[in-house]
């Protein structure tokens, strides 16, 4: 007998294919095993950004803050490498509140960004979080001249723009 993978000759009574790996006798094959951590993903906003925030804030127990910061710049990772039941039980709560935004539980992924914010400006993602010793910095060099500047999160690496 012919394994239908790799026409390598196998015995008849081969549950696996001992060239290949493949499985030839379906009901022998193991259950697919599921993963032990999930991420839970905002995927898309939807129309009613703010309840998807008021959700965000509840749920998560993110600020306000970076929950509209995760809401505008969807998709965004909310929680990271937490147990499947409670990665469901997540998405489950999120999706009840009615907000019209996608929540889904996926595989979790090895130390990405929490978000990954663009520039509304030129579209770059080369964005840095101004921090707030640099905040500070500029208000004692400058003084009150630069509360404008003070106000903003984030800075293009590209474009220079902050907002």
């Amino acid at each position: 007998m012919d394994c239908p993978y790799c026409a390598e000759e196998i015995k008849p009574e081969a549950k696996k294919c001992k060239h290949c790996g493949e499985w030839l006798d379906l009901s022998a094959k193991p259950p697919p095993i599921e993963p032990a951590v999930l991420d839970v993903v905002l995927t898309e906003a939807g129309p009613k950004k703010i309840q998807a925030i008021k959700a965000i804030r509840e749920h998560v127990g993110w600020g306000l803050k970076e929950s509209k910061d995760a809401v505008d710049f969807a998709p965004s990772v909310l929680a990271s490498g937490i147990p499947s039941k409670d990665a469901e039980d997540l998405v489950r709560r999120l999706d009840s509140e009615r907000s019209g935004a996608r929540f889904e539980a996926v595989v979790a992924t090895e130390g990405g960004p929490l978000f990954a914010p663009k520039c509304p400006t030129c579209g770059s993602p080369n964005v840095r979080r101004i921090t707030g010793s640099a905040k500070t910095a500029r208000v004692a060099l400058i003084g009150v001249f630069a509360a404008p500047k003070v106000m903003k999160s984030y800075e293009c690496g590209n474009c220079g723009a902050r907002w």
